[in-house]
């Protein structure tokens, strides 16, 4: 999305950005998920164990997305024909940072709590008999 925005072109560059990010997102995932799940295990309310576990990783999540921008920010600002290669790569990167902090603190904790309460409501269900009365 982000090369869109600035008019740049995919290549393999672009590729590497991505993956790179991908890694480092899915590891935010985890290490959230984790926290939650081990708030659960204390006893704490769904809601409760989603909140405090997301804001355990504020400041972990921010200091890496923030040191990745600000290291890059010069690649992704240079506009010299011999660096096209690595403007493209602070600038995916950049993005990606961008999206997968938002991804890590409103999409994964909305989509733990949706899964976990339909889990609940599953297992509340009642369980029919399969014995036909005769």
């Amino acid at each position: 999305m982000s090369l869109i925005l600035f008019g740049g072109e995919w290549n393999l560059s672009a590729l590497i950005g991505v993956l790179m990010l991908v890694g480092i997102m899915v590891t935010n995932g985890i290490v959230m998920i984790d926290k939650i799940e081990r708030n659960r295990l204390k006893g704490m309310e769904l809601r409760e164990a989603i909140t405090r576990g997301s804001l355990s990783r504020v400041r972990p999540i921010f200091m890496t997305a923030g040191t990745t921008i600000l290291t890059l920010l010069p690649l992704a600002l240079t506009h010299s024909s011999d660096t096209v290669i690595s403007q493209t790569l602070g600038i995916v990167v950049i993005g990606e940072m961008i999206t997968s902090t938002l991804n890590s603190f409103l999409v994964i904790p909305i989509i733990y709590e949706w899964l976990q309460g339909r889990k609940v409501k599953i297992q509340k269900l009642p369980v029919r008999s399969s014995e036909n009365p005769t």
